[in-house]
């Protein structure tokens, strides 16, 4: 069965008698999942052909086009459009086809790794789900996990312990290097993958395997982009998975990843031990393949109002993942997390602290350890009055290894400690928001938000040239609603000041906003503007910025209309000044 999705995803259909296994394919696939589900099931699509109910079609169309321009528009695409859909198709009252698409100019006449246009279909009966075309599946943050393919898979749900999950298809598409292309800078081999996940589940514990595979294809490029550091890549990636829930309110999860990851499958063979022996069936080893693990490890206890839990989590140097976009290695995280609720759900504070640390195998010139630590506080003391706050603190230790350590253990030179770094970095956010009237004609609030950020670089214990940075955020504001009129007032202040290397910058200015209903509320017109000035005490150029933006929003039943338009302009100290214009229509249709 794998053989033949690969070879179809990759040559085709190239004669009818393809087309016939492909029918026939098809055909005893779905024999088999309505065969092995219930015949009784088939009463109730009779009942939905007598009641003329053959199929029934929902869905939703959007278009949007956005146009650019103005002084500060070069360089850019003027004009961009994107249409995006989706339609499901019920048939019998039983089986679900979705179906959605997304179509865009965007990057035309390149080439992308993933294409931005993108098709898919997602059909479900009973327990089970296909996806084909354009999809992304997850089955954990170290295996596959959202990372976008063109293929097929299938989840596999139904009523008893045990679930399954498949995929196959193309991870990207082959990219020559383009010097032309202004977007993609580098080159891609063609990459194809499969995989499954497979759990079984019972009332105090669960048990799930996950194995997935990745290999580029060598032949697809023409031009091998050596001299940009991009070689062919293989990773074969095993997991297994254990959740145990003793009683309600105990719970322990955890997983081990092993990932087996060769940088360049022209590399050179390696000798067969025993262990290799069994592995070469599955995965051919070369000099350039590693072999890492991650693990993580939770623990929650619920009791009463109060949740308390530890976590625990390590990733090998050098772990990869051919299934993710992006993924940080090296490290081990220790954390703990407590949240509470009190008086009678008023108060409700959470918080964690945690550990991180890397140069887990002690080969880099340097280490970090980093300390965290949030708190988080909401406090509701009556319908009218809301507010939080929450402070957070971030410590990094950078320990910088001399280099005699790694040549004879002599006598430590003096002051060696300078060498290390700290940084450390504070935050503190405050929002309060009260409700002075609220009934069936006006509704009045007030808001004040406070933001503070701290951050500091130490060497030798001292603080360095340079190195401290503050940030202050204020925002005010007041807001009327006029019930009967539907119309809606906002004013609003923002005051910005940031302090680095002795140098303040502030950033000031007002904002007002007016919404109101129109057209028997059929259209909803808002207009706002915006002032901001900036400052500084070292002389640099100073801009004063307006910002002014028009739109309306019109809704008839299922159709919906936007239109807006938005002014900048833009006057420097230094006599300079420049423009933009953004205009933007959509249209979206409910069915």
């Amino acid at each position: 069965l794998i053989n033949f999705v690969k070879q179809f995803f990759r040559n085709g259909i190239k004669n009818w008698s393809n087309k016939k296994a492909y029918i026939f394919f098809i055909v005893l696939l779905v024999n088999q999942v309505s065969i092995s589900q219930d015949l009784g099931n088939l009463g109730s699509i009779s009942k939905g052909f007598d009641k003329n109910s053959l199929f029934h079609l929902s869905g939703g169309l959007s278009a949007n086009a956005l146009y650019t321009g103005g002084s500060d528009a070069s360089g850019r695409d003027p004009f961009n459009w994107v249409i995006a859909g989706n339609v499901n198709v019920n048939l019998f009252k039983q089986i679900n086809l979705p179906f959605s698409l997304s179509v865009t100019n965007v990057g035309a006449g390149y080439n992308y790794p993933t294409p931005p246009n993108k098709i898919s279909l997602n059909p479900t009966y009973k327990w089970v789900t296909a996806h084909i075309g354009d999809v992304n599946m997850s089955f954990s943050p170290y295996t596959l996990n959202g990372h976008v393919f063109t293929g097929v898979g299938f989840d596999f749900a139904p009523q008893g312990r045990i679930k399954v999950s498949v995929m196959y298809g193309r991870l990207q598409k082959a990219v020559e290097y383009d010097s032309t292309n202004p977007n993609f800078k580098s080159a891609t081999y063609e990459r194809y993958g499969y995989g499954t996940k497979i759990s079984y589940s019972k009332e105090k514990y669960e048990l799930g395997m996950i194995v997935f595979a990745a290999k580029d294809n060598y032949n697809s490029l023409q031009y091998k982009p050596d001299s940009l550091q991009i070689f062919p890549q293989q990773n074969l990636i095993t997991s297994y998975n254990l959740i145990l829930h003793p009683n309600k309110n105990l719970q322990f999860s955890s997983e081990l990843a092993t990932s087996i990851f060769t940088t360049d499958i022209r590399g050179d063979g390696v000798s067969e031990s025993k262990v290799n022996q069994i592995l070469h069936f599955f995965y051919n080893t070369k000099n350039t393949t590693t072999f890492n693990k991650a693990l993580k490890m939770q623990l929650n206890y619920n009791f009463k109002k109060s949740i308390i839990g530890v976590g625990y989590e390590r990733i090998d140097p050098g772990y990869q993942s051919l299934g993710t976009y992006f993924f940080a290695n090296d490290l081990e995280n220790v954390t703990l997390n407590l949240s509470q609720i009190l008086f009678n759900n008023k108060l409700t504070f959470s918080g964690n602290i945690g550990t991180q640390r890397d140069d887990l195998s002690g080969i880099k010139s340097s280490s970090n350890n980093r300390f965290i630590g949030s708190l988080n506080i909401n406090y509701t003391p009556s319908q009218k009055l809301l507010t939080s706050f929450s402070y957070s603190n971030f410590k990094t230790f950078m320990y910088v290894k001399p280099l005699y350590l790694n040549i004879t253990p002599i006598t430590p030179i003096p002051n060696s400690d300078t060498m290390n770094f700290k940084q450390v970095s504070e935050n503190i956010n405050m929002n309060v928001n009260y409700v002075i009237k609220n009934n069936s004609s006006i509704n009045q609030t007030v808001n004040f938000n406070f933001s503070y950020q701290d951050a500091n670089n130490l060497q030798g214990g001292v603080t360095q040239p340079n190195g401290a940075t503050e940030f202050y955020n204020t925002i005010a504001g007041y807001n009327v609603l006029f019930v009967p009129k539907g119309v809606s007032l906002n004013f609003l202040f923002n005051y910005s000041l940031s302090s680095a290397s002795g140098v303040n910058n502030t950033a000031y200015g007002p904002t007002i906003a007016i919404t109101s209903k129109v057209l028997n509320k059929k259209v909803n017109l808002t207009f706002s503007s915006s002032y901001n000035a900036t400052g500084n005490t070292n002389g640099a150029v100073t801009y004063a910025v307006l910002n002014n933006r028009l739109s309306a929003t019109c809704t008839l039943k299922k159709h919906n209309l936007q239109v807006s338009i938005i002014h900048q302009e833009r006057d420097g100290s230094d006599n300079s000044k420049s423009s933009t214009i953004i205009g933007n229509i959509g249209y979206n249709i409910a069915f």
